[in-house]
């Protein structure tokens, strides 16, 4: 099922505490999402030079509404933007695309669109593209002869959540530098430091499961050409969807499933392909690119399911996806710098998340290292113009998409037709520490905190 709405009021994030009575103050870190939830687009990129580099580019697309999920392209006025963008659908009839096992995805405006643009000489672009959001595009601008960081923009709008339900009465303005005009300048330390912390939290996670050619319980080549280790499995063609049980898979049950991909040299391919992240419980899947090339989606959706809870008799299979119940995680690259491709996509609850560090290895904590001998100053996770070239860094790159997700990484690509909301990790808060833990505390604990801060808003129109 669909759910159809002209708009959501503004998310509303509860912010959790969690104690434990066996611990004390000090034990809790100071890593959240409270900046990573803000974004639906978060593009790293950087130059090394004065030159500029465009580390996000949209063409002919939405962010902070999805809408016709499965369309004709035939345009429906009631729900959709008549502004820079385009209308109809992204015309997915007849592509195969099933989600009897699915929960609902939201169709409609929710102003969810912002973009971070971190990087120091870095820019966007974009053309015919409509962004509905609460703050638009931040960029990274410090200093008062700082120039606007849109390199090229056309046709493209801006409308600003005012707060009520009527998307008829939303303000259009021309994307451009302003306030009330979708692009303005930020200070990214803080948002930078978290993507450092979850990067480290990340690469010290224990798997629960392994994913190689041999494996019985992946997904790795599913497609069109039954590839081996597989035979007979359930693709497009044949109306049923792949189901993956991350409850089962998460084996010490602490909220979430790690599953390593070891493939050599290899691409993760899912194809013509419906997969379904099935969890009654909350549970949060971590994909993380342990040997392999890249992820490749091609005419495949990926989206969470549920069911009825076991222990408690709750059914969350109609529950809206509002924020992120799998991750896929690359921290670096091989034989191609395009670490996530996508074609033909619809993701429910998924976020792409591309921290790779140039500087360090994946084995080398972000967190304890420093750029200078004063120890004042933490190394940036992101150095990703090397030899200042615009395409020695890695890229997202996606093409006719639409869903719920999220985007992490040097350069985001945007070509084609793509539609998105923000689905994300929710905005996590903890008391002031009375000491300050060591770094191996702050990993042993962000599992903890990213768990018990996550809010889930459901909210589901007929």
């Amino acid at each position: 099922m669909i759910i159809t709405q002209f708009k959501k009021s503004k998310l509303q994030l509860i912010l959790g505490v969690g104690l434990f009575s066996m611990m004390s103050f000090s034990a809790f870190a100071a890593v959240t999402t409270t900046e990573t939830q803000k974004y639906l687009v978060i593009a790293t990129g950087e130059h090394t030079s004065g030159n500029n580099f465009t580390s996000f580019d949209l063409q002919n697309g939405e962010l902070g509404a999805d809408q016709e999920i499965i369309s004709d392209g035939t345009p429906d006025h009631s729900v959709q933007r008549l502004g820079g963008g385009y209308d109809g659908g992204l015309s997915l009839i007849g592509k195969g695309f099933e989600f009897s096992e699915s929960r609902p995805l939201f169709e409609g405006v929710d102003y969810s669109g912002n973009v971070a643009i971190t990087g120091r000489n870095a820019q966007f672009s974009a053309s015919n593209v409509d962004i509905n959001a609460d703050v638009g595009i931040e960029c990274n601008r410090a200093g008062t002869n700082a120039n606007p960081c849109k390199a090229s923009v056309s046709n493209s709008v801006f409308f600003k959540d005012d707060g009520d339900t009527n998307i008829e009465n939303d303000v259009k303005e021309n994307l451009t530098s302003g306030t009330n005009n979708g692009i303005t300048t930020f200070d990214p330390t803080d948002l930078l430091d978290e993507l450092e912390a979850q990067r480290d939290w990340i690469i010290n996670l224990t798997a629960d499961s392994i994913w190689n050619d041999t494996s019985t319980e992946g997904i790795y080549k599913y497609s069109d050409t039954n590839s081996s280790p597989w035979t007979n499995v359930n693709l497009k063609d044949q109306n049923n969807p792949v189901i993956t049980d991350l409850d089962a898979l998460d084996n010490n049950d602490d909220g979430y499933a790690v599953i390593d991909i070891d493939i050599g040299s290899d691409e993760f391919l899912v194809k013509n392909t419906n997969w379904v992240l099935k969890s009654t419980e909350g549970t949060i899947a971590i994909f993380r690119m342990k040997n392999g090339t890249h992820f490749h989606f091609d005419n495949a959706s990926i989206i969470l399911g549920g069911g009825i809870n076991a222990g408690t008799g709750i059914d969350n299979s109609s529950d809206v996806i509002d924020d992120l119940g799998a991750i896929f995680f690359q921290d670096a690259y091989k034989d191609t710098n395009q670490v996530f491709d996508l074609s033909n996509v619809i993701l429910g609850g998924i976020g792409l998340w591309d921290l790779t560090d140039f500087n360090p290895d994946r084995t080398t904590l972000l967190g304890q290292t420093k750029n200078d001998g004063s120890g004042d100053k933490k190394a940036s996770i992101f150095n990703p113009a090397i030899n200042g070239s615009d395409s020695a860094g890695t890229v997202i790159n996606i093409q006719n998409a639409q869903g719920c997700a999220q985007f992490i990484s040097n350069q985001i690509l945007m070509g084609s037709s793509n539609r998105w909301n923000r689905c994300a990790l929710a905005s996590t808060e903890t008391p002031p520490p009375q000491s300050v833990p060591e770094p191996s505390s702050l990993i042993l604990f962000a599992l903890a905190l990213l768990g018990l801060g996550r809010s889930r808003i459901k909210a589901t129109k007929a």
